[in-house]
């Protein structure tokens, strides 16, 4: 709608070398902007990796022949026969007719209205017992000074969980000791100077607010 020149890279991880490949591809003039979204629940990654080949075109479509290859790939590796016995099976374990074996992949809390929301454990546990930033700060440094190099601005989106955004509302929630896990990586990294924009406190407040009109945010 602005005219602004946009690519959405949709990759569950991209190594900044592949980050450069990927804005050369576009012809990305100096002074572009690359935001890396970094999602609470991961570690740090590897600064170091090899780019490898880009998954689309610079115009942002796949080929043809890619388009027909990944079909055929998701084809023979799960196959639309065995996705719906799959969601047959899962209908019928409910504890009634099948025991449930999922049960212990989720954490189910309440919400102030009594409505029931389900969590990742992992989520729980990362937003009670938060791990030291210091890791994520350095891979996200080390992403900036090799984007910075090519001229290009770099800054780090960084997104809660999905705990952290409704765990303030739950009754009964542990607060992590310190300060939320994002709060602190957002402050390592403010002070090495790296741009960075945390979601955590707004997500937060629009998951109240939503709340409060009897509605969910996510």
């Amino acid at each position: 709608m602005t005219g602004t020149k946009v690519y959405n890279a949709a990759r569950v991880s991209m190594s900044p070398g592949h980050a450069v490949d990927l804005a050369a591809c576009l012809s990305m003039p100096p002074g572009g902007t690359v935001l890396l979204e970094y999602l609470e629940r991961n570690d740090a990654g590897d600064p170091s990796a090899e780019p490898g080949t880009l998954p689309v075109a610079c115009d942002g479509s796949a080929s043809l022949v890619a388009r027909a290859r990944a079909r055929i790939d998701g084809l023979v590796q799960v196959s639309p026969l065995e996705i719906l016995a799959q969601r047959a099976l899962k209908s019928l374990m409910d504890d009634r007719v099948l025991p449930n074996l999922y049960r212990d992949r989720v954490d189910a809390r309440r919400l102030p209205d009594g409505r029931s929301m389900l969590f990742l454990p992992l989520d729980v546990r990362r937003y009670e017992a938060p791990p030291d930033p210091a890791p994520v700060a350095a891979y996200l440094r080390a992403y900036r000074d090799v984007i910075a190099a090519r001229g290009l601005r770099f800054v780090a989106v960084l997104a809660p969980s999905k705990y952290a955004v409704y765990a303030p509302w739950l009754p009964g929630a542990r607060a992590p000791g310190d300060a939320p896990y994002l709060d602190r990586l957002e402050r390592s990294l403010r002070d090495d100077g790296v741009e960075v924009v945390n979601l955590r406190s707004p997500l937060v407040a629009a998951a109240g607010g939503a709340l409060g009109r009897g509605e969910l945010l996510f």
